[in-house]
C-alpha cells in the first residue's frame, strides 16, 4: 500500500470491509474521502490526489489550480475544486 489507496484497492489486495473499518478506527488507515484512505499522513499533494480517485472528473479550482500551476507559491490550506 501506498500513501493514498481507495477501498475497492483494499479489498483487490484481500482485505475485507470489516479489516478496513477496524484499521481505520486504529488508526493505521486515515479514511481522507469516502472510498479513500491514506496509510501515511498525507500532504496537499496527496489531498489533491486524494480528491482526484474520489471523483475522477474533478476539477480542482481557485488557490488549488494556481498552486497546482506553479501560479501560487504559499500551499493552500485546503483543496478546492
Amino acid at each position: 500500500m501506498g500513501v493514498l489507496t481507495t477501498k475497492a484497492q483494499l479489498i483487490a489486495q484481500g482485505l475485507s470491509v470489516s479489516t478496513i473499518s477496524r484499521r481505520s478506527r486504529s488508526g493505521r488507515l486515515t479514511r481522507l474521502l469516502p472510498g479513500v484512505y491514506a496509510t501515511e499522513k498525507p500532504g496537499y499533494m496527496d489531498l489533491c490526489r486524494a480528491v482526484a480517485l474520489w471523483k475522477p472528473d474533478a476539477v480542482f479550482s481557485h488557490s488549488t489550480a494556481g498552486w497546482l500551476w506553479g501560479l501560487v507559491e504559499a500551499e493552500p490550506r485546503s483543496v478546492e475544486a
